[in-house]
């Protein structure tokens, strides 16, 4: 048993740059599905909004969610101008950090608080360490750096 322990913090530390592209597409894959629901779903999602009191201008707050989590989160997930994607989200989250959840408080048995503030952490996380070494952003960096030699 401790050997497979051993063999498994060896390979994570070996494949630590393919554990945060994992979490990068992972949280890509779910903000856009996300921002699908909103897309699906405009009405309740400005009635809700509205009944909130979240937003002065609900219509224009749903579809910057919208584009935010869809296009976003795809471009999450490939790994495209991933500091901009990520940024985008992080009004989004703020919002629902401190106008959404925050009244219900930490350790609630839904967790919804924690979990919107583990995104927004993740999103800062993204912003400061970019797409990683398998994205989309490394690979024109690398075609970049070839041609101006």
């Amino acid at each position: 048993m401790q050997e497979n322990q051993k063999s498994v913090k060896v390979w994570f530390k070996e494949n630590r740059d393919l554990c945060v592209e994992a979490l990068r597409i992972y949280v890509g894959v779910g903000l856009f599905l996300q921002g699908m629901l909103f897309l699906l779903d405009q009405p309740r999602a400005m009635m809700f909004m509205r009944q909130e009191g979240l937003l002065f201008f609900p219509y224009f707050g749903v579809h910057y969610i919208i584009v935010a989590h869809i296009g976003g989160g795809f471009l999450l997930i490939i790994g495209l101008l991933t500091r901009l994607a990520a940024a985008l989200q992080i009004p989004v989250l703020c919002g629902v950090v401190l106008l959404l959840h925050s009244e219900q408080g930490l350790f609630t048995t839904e967790q919804t608080l924690e979990f919107a503030a583990l995104i927004l952490f993740l999103m800062v996380f993204f912003v400061v360490y970019g797409g990683g070494r398998f994205s989309v952003d490394n690979v024109l960096s690398r075609r970049s750096r070839i041609g101006k030699r």
